[in-house]
């Protein structure tokens, strides 16, 4: 129980200090707000903005 409360008291730690990342800093890196959060807490079943740009996705096939 305490090894869940210390991480999730890093990752609040962690999401305060983030707060002065600015808006056009986020976008650059291809993250939104809710992105960064989702990153830092851990969860992966959300969709980053550079995924749903197709950033990070494999090839479909070979271009010619």
């Amino acid at each position: 129980m305490f090894k869940r409360i210390k991480a999730w008291w890093a990752a609040e730690t962690a999401l305060v200090q983030l707060q002065g990342v600015s808006d056009r800093m986020l976008a650059d890196m291809g993250l939104e707000r809710e992105d960064l959060r989702a990153r830092v807490l851990g969860e992966t079943a959300q969709v980053t903005a550079a995924e749903r740009l197709g950033c990070g996705l494999p090839a479909a096939g070979r271009a010619v």
